[in-house]
């Protein structure tokens, strides 16, 4: 599904709000890896563009966001960084590009349980600050 009716497109610009993108250069760069796609892996994939790229900036947008995208039979892919390098961010089927580049929190850190709880977007450099301002550390990637 390389392609959204008008219908869909204006129900996306009223879910997501400001950050909703159609233009095909947009699409383009966020269809493909940050890295090069090995040589076996890329016949597989076929030409994998983006209907359309969108930012939430809430949970209740994302939410809202995932239930039409199940009524609409719209598939969605969830892209940060990009940085998989095997293809893992790639819209194979087309449909919706969800970047979530504006939900990058660090929500919670229980340093007792030892679990800290992040948005999708956040970046582990980010993610290592906060938890070193408590003596903590990821220690794996």
């Amino acid at each position: 599904m390389n392609t959204l009716s008008p219908a869909q497109k204006e129900q996306l610009k009223q879910l997501v709000g400001e950050w909703v993108r159609f233009d095909k250069e947009e699409r383009r760069i966020y269809s493909h890896d940050a890295g090069p796609i090995p040589k076996l892996i890329k016949p597989l994939l076929g030409k994998a563009t983006a209907a359309a790229v969108v930012q939430p900036e809430s949970e209740v947008q994302l939410v809202e966001l995932v239930k039409w995208a199940n009524e609409q039979n719209v598939p969605l892919v969830a892209r940060a960084k990009a940085t998989s390098g095997y293809g893992g961010v790639l819209p194979v089927k087309g449909g919706v590009c969800v970047s979530m580049m504006k939900l990058r929190r660090v929500l919670e850190i229980d340093e007792d349980a030892m679990i800290v709880r992040v948005q999708p977007g956040v970046v582990w450099n980010d993610l290592e600050a906060e938890l070193a301002k408590q003596r903590l550390s990821l220690r794996t990637y």
